[in-house]
Order: structure tokens, then C-alpha cells, then sequence
């Protein structure tokens, strides 16, 4: 992938409201997504030393069907194509 599509991608990353990091340097690459009952464990993770420099937080919207199914969202999936994504 060329530099110039990357700095495109990471320019769309910061304007995203789907990625809650406000600056993200050239190195991030990972997208972290979690349910609401992982909130703790995913903030635990980020916490780490050196972790925001390569894993941006992201967020779903966790919804139900009225039948109970999960009805789940991430806005602005075209941003994150070719990032890889950790979801639990």
C-alpha cells in the first residue's frame, strides 16, 4: 500500500467517530472493539505500556433486535478496511 493511501486512511481515522483515539500516528495499525462488559479488561489493555502506540480504541453500537438478537454497528467500516480488528 502506498504512503499516500495510508496517510489518507489514518486521516480518515482521526476525523472517524467510530475510532475514539483523537491522533493517530502512522504506527497504529489495530483497531480495539469491545462489548460494554468488557469496558474494564479493554481499558486494562490500553493501559499497558507502549499499547497506544500501535491499538486504537474503537467503538460498536450494542444493540438488540426485538427479538433479543444482537444488532450491532460500526460507522465508518470504509476507514478501518485492511486495519487489523480485535472484537470481544
Amino acid at each position: 500500500m502506498s504512503s499516500s493511501t495510508d496517510k489518507t486512511r489514518r486521516q480518515a481515522l482521526k476525523s472517524s467517530r467510530t475510532v475514539v483515539t483523537a491522533t493517530l500516528p502512522p504506527s497504529i495499525q489495530h483497531v480495539l472493539f469491545y462489548a460494554p462488559s468488557f469496558r474494564t479488561l479493554a481499558k486494562e489493555i490500553m493501559s499497558l505500556p507502549g499499547s497506544s502506540d500501535f491499538i486504537a480504541m474503537g467503538k460498536i453500537e450494542w444493540k438488540k433486535f426485538e427479538d433479543g438478537f444482537p444488532n450491532l454497528m460500526i460507522n465508518d467500516v470504509e476507514n478501518i478496511r485492511g486495519m487489523c480488528l480485535f472484537v470481544f
